[in-house]
């Protein structure tokens, strides 16, 4: 796992565009509105979310994002990253109620995906995850 990672490739793991992941990070406070555009929050600099990458041309700069710190913050409104095929996971998945809130959500093998907090969030990433709309 790359430490710093972009906003395209935050949403990949979770199947979004950036578009949406940015728009995910400002839920989490992690990302505001600066006139035209978007850039990192004071709470995100200070929590060390972000780094700040001069840009190639030098014009501007980049912004990076801590993978683990930032998933722990989307976690926490709720949002994990999706299994992709490469991750060795098989079909079909099911939730496993681990606490009286949180549900593990499993693979056909026995191995563990991710987790979801609620039975109604569980039952829709299942549905997702297993292709039914």
């Amino acid at each position: 796992m790359r430490e710093f990672i972009n906003l395209s490739q935050l949403g990949k793991r979770y199947r979004v565009t950036s578009h949406v992941m940015g728009k995910w990070l400002v839920e989490c406070g992690l990302r505001e509105r600066r006139g035209n555009l978007f850039a990192p929050s004071q709470k995100a600099h200070a929590g060390g979310f972000v780094q700040v990458q001069p840009s190639g041309n030098g014009a501007g700069c980049n912004f990076l994002w801590h993978q683990a710190r930032t998933e722990a913050a989307l976690a926490l409104s709720g949002r994990y990253p999706i299994a992709t095929a490469t991750s060795g996971l098989k079909g079909p998945y099911f939730a496993s109620r681990r606490t009286d809130n949180c549900y593990e959500i499993v693979a056909a093998d026995g191995t563990v995906g991710v987790w979801a907090f609620g039975e109604e969030r569980a039952e829709q990433l299942v549905k997702l995850l297993n292709g039914d709309t």
